[in-house]
């Protein structure tokens, strides 16, 4: 993108010199063709400065665009509380604007993975689909890891002792611009002996 308008000034030096050396070789008095070559190169500087000036508009534009794009900061934290005088493990998913643009249809998806993505459990119930969140506006949703996940099915400390490596990927997307937008966070690999999830 910052190499169009240099590809454009060349093919208008291009053009120009091709001219000068047509205008050059025509038939025409000496004064005609001081005229048309003085036209020809000021031709040429108008046409490269149009181009600089679009391609910083289309540049500034794009910036600004950019500059309203809202961005997702979200946080796995492992806590590890006591219930009825037994260490439960939790996991807390703090999510939080990190801009002040609004996002209007916000989804955070959010999914367990064992053995290279032969047993795959989904999480994203956990969160309200399309929601909506006001600039630097935060949140966090706990959850009980084993509560959680063996309701579906898997006994993530068990899996994991085994050597199988067991992920926690999040991603989110929304709308902006009329078309989807999506952004991907940290993969957290879990723990078996500190019950507790660390970044990939």
């Amino acid at each position: 993108m910052r190499k169009i308008p240099i590809i454009i000034s060349v093919l208008l030096l291009i053009v120009s010199g091709f001219t000068v050396w047509w205008v050059s070789n025509a038939n025409l008095t000496p004064s005609e063709h001081i005229t048309s070559i003085i036209s020809i190169i000021t031709c040429l500087g108008a046409l490269i400065s149009a181009t600089i000036v679009v391609y910083s508009y289309l540049q500034a534009n794009m910036a600004f665009v950019e500059s309203k794009r809202p961005q997702l900061l979200i946080q796995v934290v492992n806590l590890h509380p006591q219930v009825k005088n037994q260490v439960v493990d939790v996991t807390r998913i703090h999510y939080k604007n990190i801009t002040n643009n609004r996002f209007a249809d916000l989804t955070i998806h959010v999914a367990i993975i064992a053995q290279n993505r032969e047993f795959e459990f989904d999480l994203s119930n956990l969160f309200t689909a399309r929601m909506v969140m006001v600039g630097q506006d935060q949140r966090q949703r706990d959850f009980v890891v084993n509560e959680e996940l063996q309701s579906r099915g898997l006994n993530i400390n068990v899996v994991a002792s085994q050597g199988i490596q067991v992920v926690l990927k999040i991603f989110y997307e929304h709308t902006y611009q009329g078309a989807k937008d999506l952004g991907n966070v940290q993969d957290y690999v879990w723990n078996a002996s500190k019950r507790e999830w660390h970044i990939a």
